[in-house]
């Protein structure tokens, strides 16, 4: 998974973070940083800019990817509130064996990376 370098060491701005999210408006940022109870900080200056931590991006990054990943080995995963729950848990995550990339393993359903390399049980 490549990221930008944050504007700040440790803090990402919302137009990076829309770029990290395929260009989705800052309502919907706003949005999930809401949800999700991310603490952000504000810069003031022209207009005023919103900084969100580094970790929680990229914890919620692996988690969308989590969510990709097993649909395509057709497992229907939901975002819900619990976090021992997939797709909040790292349990799943392996790294494939072909190109060492990250990947997710499913009881029952198989394994597949994010270079598409995949075993279906």
């Amino acid at each position: 998974m490549k990221l930008p370098e944050p504007v700040i060491p440790g803090w990402y701005s919302t137009s990076q973070i829309q770029k990290i999210f395929d260009d989705c408006t800052r309502q919907y940022i706003h949005f999930i940083a809401s949800r999700e109870k991310w603490p952000h900080k504000q810069l003031l200056g022209r207009g005023t800019t919103f900084l969100y931590r580094v970790e929680d991006i990229v914890r919620y990054k692996l988690i969308k990817q989590r969510i990709e990943l097993a649909k395509k080995l057709g497992f229907t995963a939901k975002l819900t509130g619990r976090p021992g729950e997939f797709p909040r848990t790292d349990t799943y995550d392996i790294q494939c064996p072909r190109c060492k990339a990250f990947a997710v393993e499913i009881p029952e359903k198989g394994r597949i990376c994010e270079n598409g390399h995949r075993e279906i049980r």
